[in-house]
């Protein structure tokens, strides 16, 4: 709690990837998803191929049901790092989430192809 007041009291313009990355985390561990979605947007908006912070974003928003914005952030996080196994199958949870299962299994073997 104490991290997350002191990140939210420093002025916007000190804020930078890694400080949004901290407010998020932060944020989401205190279960404040809306403030940890807000703070990974700032760290998007700094770095935006930045695939931790994509993965980040699409677990977030999956958490709070906004699924299409976890679709996007989610097919970001392998656009940007293919080889993070976690994204590939949060990005399946997600497609099976939507109703498209098809989709789903295609991402599954495409995880499946890359880590055998």
């Amino acid at each position: 709690a104490l991290c997350y007041q002191l990140l939210e009291a420093l002025p916007a313009q000190a804020m930078d990837r890694f400080l949004y990355y901290l407010k998020a985390d932060a944020a989401y561990v205190l279960n404040r998803l809306p403030e940890a979605l807000a703070a990974i947007d700032g760290a998007l908006a700094e770095q935006p191929h930045n695939a931790m912070c994509l993965f980040l974003k699409g677990e977030f928003s999956f958490s709070q049901n906004l699924l299409d914005d976890a679709l996007d952030a989610f097919i970001g996080a392998v656009r940007y790092a293919p080889l993070a196994e976690r994204s590939w199958t949060r990005l399946a949870d997600t497609y099976l989430a939507l109703g498209r299962p098809e989709e789903a299994e295609a991402s599954r073997r495409q995880s499946a192809q890359i880590f055998r």
